[in-house]
Order: structure tokens, then C-alpha cells, then sequence
């Protein structure tokens, strides 16, 4: 387990030079907000620029799919 703790705490993201849309494995920074018939849900704090990998199912899976 130390050695995966080591491998994340040293990875590096690269940024996606290519014209191309996201895809499972990216990670993406998103601005979320939670609404309820197009009202804002006050348990759910407005959220800018959170950083999720497409394909963790973060938020959800059908969110991912709407990433990609």
C-alpha cells in the first residue's frame, strides 16, 4: 500500500495538446452545482473548477457519460 500511496502522491497530469473530445481515464475540472427543477439545493454547495477522472463514477456514471 505504500507504494501506491508514493505513486499518486508523485503522479503528474499532462495536458491534452490533441483536438479531441474527453474520454474515460481524462480528468477534467468541472463546475457543479446542484438544482432540483432548475432551483439551486442548498445541501448541495455550488462547486468550480473540482478536478474528477471520466470513468470513477465521481458524481455518477451517466455524469461521466455526459463528460465524454
Amino acid at each position: 500500500m505504500q507504494l501506491k500511496a508514493l505513486q499518486k502522491g508523485m503522479a503528474q497530469h499532462e495536458k491534452v495538446t490533441e483536438d479531441r473530445p474527453a474520454r474515460e481515464g481524462d480528468f477534467v475540472l468541472v463546475d457543479l452545482e446542484g438544482l432540483h427543477a432548475g432551483e439551486p439545493v442548498p445541501e448541495f454547495a455550488k462547486t468550480e473548477n473540482f478536478s474528477m477522472q471520466i470513468g470513477k463514477a465521481v458524481v455518477s456514471e451517466e455524469f461521466d457519460k455526459q463528460l465524454t
